[in-house]
C-alpha cells in the first residue's frame, strides 16, 4: 500500500528493538513526515519476522549468525543477499544504513537504482573488532573510508571520531551524539532511602568495565550493583551468581532501563580504552544519566566524558584507578546530598544541550540537502 510520502529504509545489522539511538531516529523520521521502516539482521531468531512499532514497521532477517569469530567472515555476505534482495522488495527512495555491514549492499543497490544512501556510523568496525586479525584491519578500515566518501552523507556520533575516516573526509559529514529525547516523567520521584544502588544498562561483554565494578564494589556495606543487558560473554553468569551485593536484571525494554536509571544512585559508564573503538566512546549510558539526574561514573579516556567533569555531573576519573572509584562511591553513599547535586548538574546541562530534540536538526538538514522532503 502506497502513502504517497518518500520511503526511508533503515538498515541495520543488529537486533534494532534493542538500540536506543536506533529508536530515536526512527522517532524523528516519522516525525518529519517520512514513510520509514527497518530491516534488521536478528542472528539468533529472538523477535517475530515483522515487529509494528509506533509509526513504523521492523521486519528481521532470520539468517543464522554470529557476532564475531571466523564464521562471522562468511556469514556477512549471506547478510548482505538479503539485504540486496530487500531493497530490490522496497525500493526506497532514501536508505539508511548503519555502519559498514550495511553500507556495502546499500551502494552495491544504488548502481542499479540512483537512491541517496546516508552512512550512520555507530561504531567503525575497524576499531571495534579486537578480534580481527591484523593484517585485515587496515584492509576494512580502507573499505570504511571508501564507502563513507562514497555515500550521499555521512553521521558520526563524536567528533573525536573524525580521524577514523581519513585525510578525505566526506563532502557531507555531520556529528549527532547518542543523547536520547527526554522520556522524564514529571510525576517520577527519586527515591529516599535503601542501599546505595550503581545501575548499568548495556552489552554484558569484555570491554565494558563490568568485572571493575564487581570488584571495586565488593564489601562496600551498603552499596549494591544491578545490571541489565544481553549477555554476550557467558562467563558474566558465573561471577553474577558469585557476588551477592549483584543483581543480574536480564535484558530489559527500554522503558524499564530509563525508569531504572531515573531510580538508582548512581549510573556506571566505563569503556576499556585498550580496544581503540573505546577511546573514543560517545556513551548513550551517559546521556541518560544527564537525562534522568543522576550521577554517572565514567571514565576519562574518551574525549566526551570531559563534560561530566567540566560541569560537575558525576565523576571522571582514569579508567585504571581502582581506588578513585571505590573512594567516589563511597563519598557518594555517605553523602547522597552532595551525588543528588551532581544529577541536578546532569538534568540542567541535558537541557540545555543534550536533548535529542536539539540534536536532530543536524540530521534532518543533511536529508534535505540530500532532497528528502523533511
Amino acid at each position: 500500500m502506497t502513502t504517497g510520502k518518500a520511503k526511508l529504509l533503515v538498515l541495520r545489522s543488529g537486533p534494532a528493538l534493542e538500540n536506543g539511538r536506533l529508536m530515536n531516529e526512527m522517532r524523528m523520521f516519522v516525525e518529519a513526515g517520512l514513510d520509514a521502516s527497518v530491516f534488521s539482521w536478528d542472528r539468533g531468531g529472538t523477535f517475530p519476522v515483522t515487529v509494528e512499532r509506533e509509526g513504523y514497521a521492523v521486519r528481521h532477517c532470520h539468517a543464522r549468525g554470529t557476532y564475531g569469530g571466523k564464521g562471522l567472515l562468511l556469514q556477512i555476505p549471506v547478510w548482505w543477499v538479503h539485504v540486496f534482495r530487500e531493497l530490490l522488495r522496497e525500493r526506497p527512495d532514501f536508505i539508511h544504513a548503519v555502519d559498514f555491514d550495511t553500507v556495502v549492499p546499500a551502494l552495491a543497490y544504488r548502481l542499479l537504482r540512483r537512491v541517496p544512501v546516508v552512512f550512520d556510523v555507530y561504531d567503525f568496525f575497524s576499531a571495534k573488532s579486537y578480534g580481527m586479525p591484523g593484517p585485515l584491519k587496515p584492509i576494512v578500515s580502507s573499505a570504511e573510508r571508501f564507502c563513507a566518501r562514497r555515500s550521499d552523507g555521512v553521521i558520526i556520533v563524536d567528533e573525536a571520531r573524525r580521524y577514523l575516516l581519513g585525510k578525505r573526509l566526506p563532502r557531507r559529514l555531520v556529528v549527532a551524539e547518542n543523547c536520547p529525547y527526554d522520556m522524564v516523567n514529571p510525576a517520577w520521584r527519586k527515591p529516599e532511602g535503601g542501599p546505595f544502588t550503581i545501575f548499568y544498562a548495556g552489552l554484558i561483554a569484555r570491554y565494558r568495565g563490568i568485572s571493575k565494578l564487581i570488584r571495586v564494589t565488593e564489601g562496600i556495606e551498603g552499596v549494591r550493583v544491578h545490571i541489565a543487558g544481553i549477555m554476550k560473554d557467558a562467563r558474566y553468569r558465573e561471577a553474577f551468581e558469585n557476588a551477592p551485593h549483584v543483581t543480574y536484571l536480564g535484558p530489559l525494554d527500554r522503558d524499564e532501563v530509563i525508569r531504572r536509571t531515573f531510580e538508582a544512585n548512581a549510573v556506571y559508564s566505563y569503556y576499556d580504552p585498550a580496544l581503540e573503538i573505546n577511546r573514543t566512546a560517545n556513551s548513550t549510558k551517559m546521556f541518560e544519566a544527564f537525562m534522568c539526574g543522576t550521577p554517572v561514573l565514567v571514565n576519562s579516556e574518551p574525549p566526551s566524558s570531559s563534560v561530566v567533569a567540566e560541569t560537575e555531573s558525576g565523576a571522571c576519573l582514569p579508567y585504571d584507578d581502582e581506588d578513585a572509584l571505590r573512594a567516589t562511591i563511597i563519598a557518594w553513599r555517605d553523602r547522597p546530598e552532595e551525588a543528588a547535586r551532581l544529577g541536578e548538574n546532569g538534568r540542567r546541562l541535558f537541557k540545555e544541550r543534550y536533548d535529542w530534540a536539539r540534536v536532530l536538526e543536524r540530521i534532518l538538514e543533511l536529508y534535505r540537502e540530500v532532497g528528502a522532503p523533511v
